[in-house]
């Protein structure tokens, strides 16, 4: 079973965190499985970039 999280970090920190670009960073408090996430990921050219992604877990038995 996935948990849910929260983003709520001041969006100015995560920006400095990594080092990046970000023009809008809305706080989300009921991160739910199935939603699309902001995350933070290595590009195939080797740089940091903000990416939305599907928060959750495939189990094992699943065919797709």
């Amino acid at each position: 079973m996935c948990a849910r999280f929260t983003l709520r970090s001041p969006p100015q920190l995560v920006v400095e965190l990594f080092d990046l670009d970000l023009s809008a960073l809305d706080p989300r408090f009921n991160i739910a499985p199935t939603q699309d996430v902001l995350a933070v990921r290595v590009s195939d050219e080797g740089e940091r970039e903000f990416a939305r992604l599907r928060w959750g877990l495939v189990p094992l038995w699943a065919t797709e």
